[in-house]
């Protein structure tokens, strides 16, 4: 898979996250919306915390990338992060149609460092300024994912801080959409259709084998 199918596969796993997000975002998307009154402004900078957290992760998961491919010489480390990329982004997809609910173990992970800013944010509420809600989305980035952290993996075998922060930004904002319209009445009744998660999570594993599929086939 290039770089951009590998872009590709992160936006899609962002835009077809729905039923995930309304579960582990919803409550806390809801409670800073409440707090900053729902004013736009407000909430363009919660995201954009939140974004910019996922691309510092990533940003720190492609420079672990990047000092690792220093030993292809010793081990042919760059493929091996790229199939097991590729393995994350199966097993998102599978998570997404409901198929295999494994990704919640590796959730845990985070959960010391989310406990820790989380510490932090009732000094952020109420996040009625610019500043306050920024930070508070910057924290809200933190909170473990399943999602976030597998496509670590992939920002990993990117090999390239650039490239592994650009991978999570770009997961970000394909969970914008989903993530914005928490609270309003009709925004998760389409996600609740089981047929239509399992179909959203086959799409991804159907973009990830078609990428397995090519590389296998060769230039």
């Amino acid at each position: 898979m290039s770089a951009d199918a590998g872009l590709t596969a992160a936006l899609l796993a962002g835009l077809l996250a729905g039923g995930h997000c309304a579960g582990m975002c919803g409550g806390i998307a809801g409670m800073l919306s409440a707090r900053g009154g729902g004013r736009w402004p407000l909430l363009l900078c919660h995201h954009a915390g939140r974004i910019g957290s996922y691309a510092l992760i990533g940003g720190i998961a492609g420079t672990v990338g990047e000092v690792a491919l220093f030993a292809e010489h010793i081990l042919p480390v760059q493929q091996v992060l790229w199939w097991l990329a590729q393995g994350m982004l199966l097993a998102v997809g599978l998570y997404l149609a409901d198929l295999w609910r494994g990704l919640r173990h590796i959730e845990a992970l985070g959960g010391g460092i989310w406990k820790s800013l989380a510490a932090h944010l009732p000094q952020l509420l109420p996040a009625d300024t610019p500043a306050k809600a920024l930070l508070a989305g910057a924290v809200w980035g933190w909170l473990p994912c399943g999602l976030v952290y597998s496509l670590v993996v992939t920002a990993l075998a990117s090999g390239s801080a650039a490239r592994g922060a650009l991978t999570l930004a770009v997961f970000g904002l394909g969970t914008l959409p989903n993530v914005w319209l928490i609270g309003s009445t009709a925004r998760w009744g389409v996600w609740r259709r089981a047929a239509l998660r399992r179909a959203a999570g086959l799409l991804l594993v159907a973009w990830t084998l078609y990428g397995v599929a090519r590389h296998l086939a060769g230039p």
